[in-house]
């Protein structure tokens, strides 16, 4: 689910590195706290940060997206419509 595991100081601590490289082949060089993920294949550097022991799972640090505000509920958006529909008739988003 785009995310691995590591033991460090008998704890367990899942990294987050993103879907988009679920089932990738990852290699992680630890040095104390400092975390790199590389790509096995490539050797591309998909992550490096600061493990936090104090958390058992370490977060991207990427903002989450936005909602999907892509709607069926009939409902207007202030009176805006959908930011992915050009029509108005079909689909409406809702703020809450």
């Amino acid at each position: 689910a785009g995310s691995v595991t590591l033991r460090h100081n008998r704890k367990l601590h899942h990294i987050g590195i993103g879907r988009i490289h679920e089932g990738t082949r990852v290699l992680l060089i630890v040095e104390g706290l400092h975390i790199r993920v590389i790509n096995a294949a490539t050797g591309a550097l998909l992550r490096e940060f600061t493990l936090d022991p104090d958390r058992d799972y370490q977060p991207t640090g990427r903002p989450k997206d936005p909602p999907d505000l892509h709607s069926k509920t009939g409902r207007t958006f202030a009176g805006s419509t959908c930011f992915r529909c050009p029509e108005t008739s079909h689909c409406r988003a809702d703020r809450t």
